[in-house]
């Protein structure tokens, strides 16, 4: 029979190792909490040397929403609000007059569908947040002969283009669309995978990978993934309080992974999928321009181009063009696009969506 080896235990030799181990373990732990202390102090230090400088704020509401069992949160119908953003009530950013049809989507003006009719998607950008009805894309395309159903809203991503056509709400509202567009700007990846910085969305469609590989929706980030949405809401709140955190400006996770970027396009090849087959028309991703102001995370534009392209998404690729300061409605109060970089956008845009209207044969 083979031997049992069996060693007895120096309880005097092992206590003392265990007892420096600890030690060793809480001046690591102290070392820790003095580094983050000293942080926080100089960051408070930092800000507070700052406080001079305005901020801009809510001077009317910006966002009157409803909740929305398909969206999380949606526009009530029918309706009309001025919104204002601004240092002051005299010193304002800007002042726009937003207007939604019978459904919630904005409208701009009286457009009849047509064998030109786009259903627009996307996020603040596609809505117009801080222009007038007047100067937004969507007016700007309607006056090029485009009718314009428009289920953008700020704050959106991917996801909501895909829960709006899952739920044949786009469907039902929208006739004769030849043309599905979704405007794709450089923080979606993050909005798809409802990152700690994005606690709005935690309400919304949460679409997820099954253990096939296949995208399912999960009900919300809330009830679908509770947990990790948990730790994302109290990370949220410390941040809030922590000028360390506030100024290191750092978001759960702290890097975006190949699989978030896969999610990202599988969301919008399955969007384009579900558009071809409710309209038997085109559904085409926009990359934004914006992406040139993109300084962290860029690598995932190439992944995202890589990825539609593998599934044969429709790309129309401006993300390339130049833009400055002088595109936003007002450098350091309000970065979105101003009147005059939505024109240049839809001279760009206009012929190559024109291309496409002849190729669609929209549902009839």
């Amino acid at each position: 029979m083979p031997r049992t080896w069996s060693k007895r235990v120096d309880a005097t030799r092992v206590v003392p190792l265990v007892a420096a181990l600890i030690r060793r373990l809480l001046v690591a732990l102290l070392g820790v909490l003095v580094a983050a202390g000293a942080l926080e102090i100089g960051a408070r230090g930092f800000v507070s040397g700052g406080a001079g400088a305005p901020r801009p704020r809510e001077i009317l509401p910006l966002y009157r929403y409803e909740r929305d069992a398909d969206l999380g949160y949606w526009f009530r119908p029918s309706s009309r609000y001025r919104a204002a953003k601004g240092f002051s009530t005299t010193d304002l950013c800007y002042a726009a007059t937003y207007s939604f049809d019978a459904y919630g989507r904005r409208t701009v003006a009286a457009s009849t569908p047509t064998a030109r009719t786009v259903a627009l998607f996307g996020d603040s950008f596609a809505f117009g947040e801080g222009l007038e009805d007047g100067d937004t894309l969507q007016a700007m395309l309607q006056a090029r002969g485009v009718a314009v159903a428009n289920y953008s809203a700020p704050g959106f991503g991917p996801q909501h283009a895909l829960a709006a056509i899952l739920s044949g709400r786009v469907a039902r509202e929208t006739d004769h669309a030849a043309i599905g567009l979704y405007l794709l700007m450089p923080f979606h990846v993050r909005r798809a995978i409802g990152d700690s910085s994005h606690p709005w969305l935690w309400g919304g469609p949460y679409f997820r990978f099954d253990g096939d590989g296949r995208l399912v929706r999960d009900g919300s980030f809330k009830t679908g993934r509770r947990w990790t949405t948990r730790v994302y809401r109290e990370y949220d709140r410390l941040r809030k309080r922590s000028a360390a955190l506030g100024w290191l400006d750092t978001a759960l996770p702290p890097v975006l992974r190949e699989r978030d970027v896969e999610l990202t396009a599988a969301i919008l090849v399955e969007a384009a999928r579900g558009f071809e087959k409710d309209f038997r028309g085109r559904f085409s991703v926009v990359l934004h321009p914006w992406w040139t102001t993109a300084t962290r995370e860029r690598w995932t534009l190439d992944a995202l181009r890589m990825a539609l392209a593998r599934d044969h998404v429709d790309v129309i690729d401006l993300a390339d063009e130049p833009v400055s300061e002088q595109d936003q409605i007002r450098p350091g109060c309000d970065g979105h696009p101003n009147r005059a970089f939505g024109a240049r956008f839809v001279e760009r845009l206009a012929p190559l969506l024109d291309s496409r209207f002849d190729a669609a044969t929209p549902r009839s």
